[in-house]
């Protein structure tokens, strides 16, 4: 079996092997505020799409569309359209599960997860193959396993939601980019990438920008080099022409609620966003609920949730990889000659020997930009780590640059068998403290943190966020599983009907209010500390039923009313 061969198998089996964990442990993963929204939307686009098929519904009736499209309006529609088609197949209804003969094989929560579970595997065995190009194939075992085992990645990787999506989009569309010096094929593919990551989530705008601007970094660069100024032209490559014009058709082509009113409808879009509400997050022992966060917001909760081993190889890849950059753009000021057509620098940029990659500068660029933009005071939204996590897959293939080349300077005298061994014992130590956390903690890893501050018990000290979404309840009713009205606490009423859908919850416990309620959740987060005495003062006790901790931390309580006091 030739090299190529070998590493696009191993790939395969890292995304098989990627799928297989996330499936095994959805299960016990419960369905977070958001979800229960965007489930309730997919139900509704995958009907319309299977409608559209049939011949039951027609794709020009802008009443039916926009009946079914309307719901979740301000989020693009592909993650759902995807999602509501895989229920459609995957899940069958009570009826035909009752004409079979036997349950539902799947949750039907679980078959809305399923796309996102899937680009989510797609995305470690893209990871192997990038680093294996950046580095070697045991150092690219770290980009693809360490990205996944990342506490917070693993939680969100279950979720119907947008956020590993689109970092997975995002580092499709830098392979893309970056390979388009070479390659016409994925030069063309670059807008496509791009127009199905703006099709998942609005922060795939910026990369627009950002790869512009490396577009426009490589034309000044080769200026510089030749001392003579390119054609303007040459700005307009094929990969350029690709974002420009395939982006917003696959966008478009993708969202039929920008069908009709398409102006105004995306400036509703914008605005939404712009203007989006804040959320409570606690933060070194301070809640914040407006404006503005702590510029070190995101880089203190990096700290606390990224292996501090793995951000140090990556920060040694990015050095490695920069200093290469600089020192390509600066070894060779001479003209050098043009290419031989002039179609050669439409097709692949980067083929005139005036042109650096400048490869390391972009992968720090996509790895530091979200952590700088969610740190500026005016971004309207926080909510974790998950809104940066699109740094993650570049923070980790640095990782790997910077564990290939620190271990083949330790090593290069050894033999090639000894030197596999020891490095592959290197990506073992350097995963294992993202692997234990993440093993301990599922499936509340939002609580989690790293060993270096003391786990789930060290962040609670700092005073750092546990828990959000209202999603830890997994085994909380194991012992009460009765159908007394519930007080959701932090639960979306329809994240609680989508646990009633799917057998979790008995369909006969209601949703209540906390004096007519007979059972309580709550959920530990600073800015609920008085919901809590509300429920004491209620319920006529101040000892919960039930209690779910992370490493002694609670996260979520069950209490239930007390009997009324008789007279003796």
């Amino acid at each position: 079996m030739n090299a190529s061969l070998r590493t696009l198998v191993t790939a395969l089996l890292l995304t098989a092997l990627s799928f297989a964990a996330l499936l095994e442990t959805e299960p016990s993963v419960g369905i977070v505020r958001d979800e229960g929204i965007y489930m309730a939307a997919s139900r509704r686009y995958g009907a319309w799409v299977e409608g559209v098929r049939t011949g039951d519904v027609a794709i020009t009736d802008r009443a039916q569309r926009d009946r079914a499209f309307r719901v979740n309006a301000e989020h693009p529609a592909l993650m759902k359209i995807v999602a509501g088609l895989s229920a459609e197949y995957l899940a069958p209804s009570q009826a035909q599960a009752a004409v079979a003969g036997s349950s539902t094989p799947l949750r039907e929560s679980t078959t809305y997860r399923i796309p996102a579970m899937v680009i989510a595997s797609l995305g470690v065995g893209l990871l192997y193959l990038l680093g294996v190009q950046l580095a070697a194939p045991i150092a690219a075992l770290l980009a693809a396993c360490g990205f996944l085992l990342l506490p917070r990645v693993f939680f969100h990787a279950h979720l119907h939601c947008f956020d590993v999506p689109v970092a997975i989009w995002i580092l499709a569309v830098a392979a893309c980019w970056f390979r388009a010096g070479t390659s016409r094929l994925a030069g063309a593919s670059a807008g496509l990438a791009l127009g199905l990551a703006v099709a998942t989530k609005h922060n795939a705008l910026f990369m627009l920008p950002l790869v512009l601007g490396h577009e426009g970094l490589i034309w000044s660069l080769r200026w510089y080099r030749t001392k003579q100024r390119p054609p303007w032209r040459a700005i307009l490559t094929l990969r350029v022409c690709s974002v420009l014009l395939l982006t917003p058709l696959v966008v478009l082509a993708t969202w039929p609620w920008m069908w009709a009113d398409t102006s105004a409808r995306l400036i509703e879009y914008l605005q939404f966003h712009r203007q989006h509400a804040y959320y409570n997050m606690e933060f070194l022992g301070t809640n914040y609920n407006e404006p503005p966060m702590p510029v070190s917001y995101p880089f203190v909760m990096t700290l606390a949730t990224v292996p501090w081993t793995l951000l140090a190889l990556a920060g040694a890849g990015a050095w490695s990889l920069v200093r290469e950059d600089l020192a390509n753009i600066c070894a060779d000021t001479s003209p050098a000659s043009p290419p031989r057509r002039p179609w050669d620098e439409f097709w692949t940029p980067q083929l005139h020997a005036a042109t650096p990659s400048c490869r390391g500068l972009g992968l720090v660029a996509l790895a530091i930009f979200p952590l700088l933009l969610i740190a500026l005071p005016s971004v309207p939204i926080f909510g974790g780590t998950k809104h940066w996590v699109t740094a993650y897959p570049f923070l980790l293939l640095l990782a790997s640059v910077g564990l290939h080349r620190l271990t083949r300077g330790a090593f290069h005298n050894l033999s090639a068998p000894r030197r596999a061994v020891l490095v592959t014992a290197c990506v073992a130590c350097v995963l294992s403290p993202a692997a234990l956390s993440t093993a301990s903690s599922h499936p509340f890893e939002t609580a989690q943190y790293n060993g270096i501050i003391g786990g789930a018990q060290g962040g609670a000290r700092l005073g750092l966020n546990r828990s959000y979404w209202g999603h830890a309840i997994e085994g909380l009713f194991d012992e009460h599983a009765d159908a007394n009205p519930l007080y959701l606490h932090d639960i979306h009423p329809l994240a609680a009907r989508q646990y009633r859908r799917d057998g979790r919850w008995p369909a006969a416990r209601s949703d209540a209010p906390l004096h007519k309620s007979q059972d309580a959740l709550l959920f530990y987060e600073k800015h609920m500390t008085a919901d809590e005495v509300r429920i004491w003062n209620d319920y006529g006790t101040t000892r919960p039923a039930a209690v779910l901790t992370v490493e002694d931390v609670p996260v979520t309580s069950l209490y239930q009313r007390s009997p009324p006091r008789t007279a003796p």
